[in-house]
């Protein structure tokens, strides 16, 4: 989905990069598919991945301003999760193989092409419902699914080769997992012979999967878990998938070596949670539900939740840093500091040329908004070079229609770094276009 400006709209984009003085959840108006996402991955605080249960995978370049969509080979099926090791490598679960008759697809481009993985180990997986990557590795784990079998497989080399390990002497299903690192982490689901008959379990393991205990094993009847959060080193949330007139959750405070159930009760009805994110021991959000459009804050860890205005149907909240986080549902939500992320008024006009109009504001620190004119439908990019002519940045590259456009750049690098004070050059590239302007960077 493509944000188009009127021109005289220079303020508002001015408005944009504003900063508010607390960091608070903003809808991301636009992409939309006739699903939820399901899951959303970001590689850093700009770029990122969304999964939809529709098929859909999109990617943005600048914190969500702009969003392309790329094309996956097994069409409509539903995207569970996703995950990448680095800015190129990266990995879709895919809740039933039967649509596709694969269990996940890799891209190593980007998420410009995405692939089935052909190598996985039989008895190959009948879907997948969460991924985890450990930071910095080429370690990943995958588990599912919410109807089983309970399936872990595991790669160590961004999936040239694959593990697979057989827990279902454990649980029943599986739907989310975490490792913090190469060998010690957590899945959790369920053990049971339904989902309405299971009990939520919580396995760890210390040795890569070579063996598993127990932290959770709950004797209640009807609930799994659904999503894990760890928002400190120490300190984790799990939700739970169940229809009932309170909001529970487990709590860790030691690394998962132990769990506490927390409940809070609701004034009426019942709620199915499944999303849940912390930012921080006492602030944190818990989303889900089928039909209510209502989500839930707590300020003290857990122990009350209410009412909040934001987010809708949420499965996924993931937090980059105390003031930077994304989360997915019937939309995309973004946790920033910033006014606005994006303008979403149709021009009148149709630009007669291609145009790159100079950035605002310049110099500029931290961020800055370039504007420009795309007359025909056309690929076309927005890269940052620094005075050496040395690419710094892609900042956009994707299919836009006719229209005027605007994007950010925010000062930083394809890694996430600070750019150095100094000149830089910006180019608007579309077919045999091509223009470029200086802008000031000042630290």
């Amino acid at each position: 989905m493509k944000y188009i400006i009127r021109f005289f709209y220079f303020l508002c984009a001015f408005n944009i990069i504003t900063l508010s003085s607390e960091p608070r959840w903003l809808t991301i108006p636009g992409p939309y598919t006739s699903s939820r996402f399901d899951d959303i991955f970001f590689i850093n605080i700009n770029t990122g991945w969304a999964v939809a249960a529709s098929g859909v995978v999109i990617k943005t370049t600048n914190g969500g301003i702009n969003w392309t969509q790329h094309p996956t080979p097994v069409g409509s099926s539903w995207m569970r999760c996703i995950g990448f090791t680095d800015s190129v490598t990266g990995f879709i679960g895919i809740y039933d193989s039967a649509f596709g008759n694969a269990a996940m697809l890799k891209t190593t481009n980007g998420g410009l092409n995405w692939l089935k993985v052909q190598n996985l180990p039989l008895p190959r997986p009948k879907g997948l419902c969460g991924i985890s990557v450990v930071k910095g590795t080429n370690v990943l784990y995958a588990c599912g699914r919410i109807e089983g079998p309970a399936t872990v497989i595991k790669t160590t080399d961004a999936g040239l080769t694959w593990t697979n390990i057989d827990l279902t002497a454990y649980a029943s299903r599986f739907i989310d997992c975490y490792f913090f690192t190469p060998d010690s982490g957590f899945v959790i689901g369920g053990q049971g012979p339904s989902l309405n008959q299971s009990r939520a379990v919580i396995l760890f393991t210390s040795n890569g999967g070579g063996s598993w205990v127990y932290k959770v094993d709950s004797p209640r009847i009807n609930e799994a878990f659904w999503k894990i959060n760890f928002y400190t080193t120490t300190d984790a949330a799990a939700s739970l998938n169940i229809a009932e007139d309170s909001l529970f959750f487990f709590k860790t405070t030691d690394r998962g070596a132990s769990w506490v159930r927390r409940g809070y009760p609701l004034a009426s009805g019942t709620y199915f949670t499944q999303g849940i994110g912390f930012v921080s021991q006492n602030l944190g959000w818990i989303g889900g539900d089928f039909s209510s459009d209502v989500s839930y804050k707590t300020s003290d860890g857990g122990n009350t939740w209410t009412e909040d205005n934001f987010g809708s149907r949420l499965n996924r909240i993931r937090f980059l840093n105390d003031t930077t986080g994304y989360a997915a549902g019937f939309k995309i939500y973004k946790y920033t500091t910033e006014k606005s992320i994006g303008i979403n008024g149709n021009s009148s006009e149709i630009p007669l040329l291609f145009n790159l109009k100079q950035n605002f504001p310049n110099p500029f620190n931290p961020h800055t908004i370039i504007q420009y004119d795309i007359p025909v439908g056309s690929w076309i990019s927005i890269v940052v070079y620094n005075s050496l002519g040395q690419k710094i940045k892609a900042i956009y590259e994707g299919f836009e229609s006719a229209g005027t456009y605007f994007t950010k750049w925010d000062g930083t690098d394809y890694f996430g770094s600070h750019a150095a004070s100094g000149l830089y050059f910006y180019t608007l590239n579309a077919g045999d276009f091509s223009i470029t302007k200086k802008m000031v960077l000042l630290r």
